[in-house]
């Protein structure tokens, strides 16, 4: 099985940016919210911005193969099982 990390990186830098979208559309709000005098209840204090870049390389991790049994092995496996041997 081959793993394309390069598709995966994509993804996961799109996935981040449109989060980071999201939070900034949050601030936003809030910001207008405050400005605006209103008081927001339960709000969480806001988190220290997080790092743009990576701090830690990105190390690729070999997965192995499912382990499958070829059919005449299986067949084998059955025809022990229904005669009620091991």
């Amino acid at each position: 099985m081959t793993v394309d990390l390069d598709s995966s990186l994509r993804m996961l830098h799109a996935k981040r940016a449109e989060l980071l979208n999201q939070v900034d559309a949050i601030d936003t709000a809030l910001a207008a919210l405050a400005s605006a005098g209103i008081t927001v209840v339960n709000a969480p204090e806001p988190q220290p911005e997080a790092a743009d870049e990576v701090t830690s390389p990105v190390v690729p991790t070999r997965i192995k193969a499912r382990r499958v049994l070829s059919d005449e092995h299986r067949q084998a496996c059955n025809r022990r099982q229904a005669h009620g041997t091991s």
